[in-house]
């Protein structure tokens, strides 16, 4: 009868789950990795914000060459070091503290026509080390966003 008591005791303790030991250090593990994250996600924020505003840039390039054409006169994008707005004042983007806004060819306007075509350019976002390209194709007017390099 003591060998059956042992026997279902162990059966018992085996189905408990984790002792409180184990839960101890797995609760340490994951704070000491908690600990060490905020600095590496406040770090991944700026670019992101940077990655986003280039993605918005793009979409705007795309916007404005759409109503070149579906208005059949040319349409403007203003470029400054920081941000860009098209034909409307009231339509300005800025970028994200850091970061600025260059031109393969220095220039401060991209002008798409009825056709479709664009005086082109290659536009660089740059924040830190990292830089989000967009490159507009002065024949076609296609708007290119390349992975980040």
């Amino acid at each position: 009868m003591h060998h059956n008591l042992r026997r279902g005791r162990t059966r018992h303790r085996s189905q408990a789950g984790f002792s409180l030991l184990e839960m101890c250090v797995v609760l340490a593990i994951l704070a000491g990795l908690l600990a060490s994250m905020p600095g590496h996600l406040l770090n991944l924020l700026p670019a992101r914000t940077a990655e986003q505003a280039a993605a918005a840039l793009a979409s705007d390039l795309r916007q404005t060459r759409a109503a070149a054409m579906e208005r059949g006169q040319e349409r403007d994008v203003w470029l400054t070091q920081s941000g860009w707005s098209d034909q409307s004042p009231a339509a300005s983007h800025s970028l994200p503290a850091g970061a600025r806004l260059d031109s393969q060819r220095q220039a401060r306007l991209i002008r798409f026509f009825p056709d479709g075509s664009t005086s082109g350019d290659e536009l660089i976002i740059r924040q830190a080390d990292r830089a989000w390209h967009i490159r507009i194709d002065w024949l076609t007017g296609r708007v290119d966003q390349p992975q980040p390099g």
